[in-house]
């Protein structure tokens, strides 16, 4: 289980560097956009962490750090990635 959570954040972390590195910061905020709240914590929390160089372009960013509220009450989880 763990190595398909590794997997899942290997391919996350790899499509969205390459969309950052082209500029495309729209795509990005889609992809963040049609995040499902019910996604494992552990590939939300990997959607925060690639994501926070550019936190200030993407708007549905702040809904995946409520969903992760929500999910798991629990502050320091997000604390240093909002």
């Amino acid at each position: 289980m763990e190595n398909d959570y590794e997997n899942q954040l290997d391919e996350i972390y790899s499509v969205i560097d390459e969309l950052m590195h082209v500029g495309n910061f729209k795509a990005i905020d889609l992809i963040l956009k049609y995040v499902s709240p019910d996604t494992e914590i552990d590939i939300l929390l990997g959607f925060l962490t690639i994501t926070l160089p550019i936190k200030t372009k993407l708007w549905n960013r702040a809904a995946l750090i409520d969903y992760v509220m929500e999910k798991e009450n629990n502050i320091e989880l997000i604390r240093g990635l909002e």
